[in-house]
C-alpha cells in the first residue's frame, strides 16, 4: 500500500507517487512550473519603434510587427542583389561596334586572327584584351 502525496489516501498502483484522481492535477502543476521556469517574462525595448516588449527569449531585440517588417526589406534587398548578380553573370558573345569606341571600326574575324596570331595569343584572349 502506498500513500498519495497530495491528497493522502492509500492507493495500490506501483510506480506512481499520487492516486488516481490526483495525478492528473499533479501533473498539470508540475507541467505548469516548469513552463513558468523555463520562459522568463522580461520586458525590453523594441529597436526600432522604441516599444516594450515582452521577451521571451534572450535574443529578441524587435517587437512583432518591426521584425515582419525587417523580414521584408531583408527579403526584397536580397531579391535586388540576386537580380543584380544576375544581370552581370553572362557577357555578351557578339561585338557590337559600340564596345569599340567610338568612330573605330570593328575588326573582321580573319583581321582579329591574324592580330592574335602576331602576339602569339588565342582570338578568344585578343578579343577579351579589347574590352568585350
Amino acid at each position: 500500500m502506498r500513500v498519495c502525496k497530495v491528497c493522502g489516501q492509500s492507493y495500490t498502483t506501483s510506480g506512481y507517487k499520487y492516486c488516481s484522481k490526483c495525478k492528473d492535477k499533479a501533473y498539470q502543476a508540475l507541467v505548469d512550473y516548469h513552463n513558468k521556469k523555463n520562459r522568463r517574462e522580461v520586458r525590453t525595448i523594441c529597436m526600432d519603434c522604441g516599444g516594450s516588449i515582452e521577451k521571451p527569449y534572450k535574443n529578441r531585440k524587435r517587437c512583432y510587427e518591426c521584425q515582419a517588417r525587417a523580414n521584408k526589406e531583408s527579403q526584397k534587398r536580397y531579391v535586388d542583389k540576386q537580380k543584380e548578380k544576375k544581370a552581370t553573370k553572362y557577357r555578351p558573345f557578339y561585338i557590337t561596334k559600340s564596345e569599340f569606341g567610338s568612330g573605330s571600326k570593328m575588326p573582321s574575324i580573319t583581321e582579329a586572327t591574324r592580330k592574335a596570331k602576331e602576339l602569339s595569343i588565342s582570338y578568344a584572349e585578343y578579343i577579351a584584351r579589347k574590352g568585350v
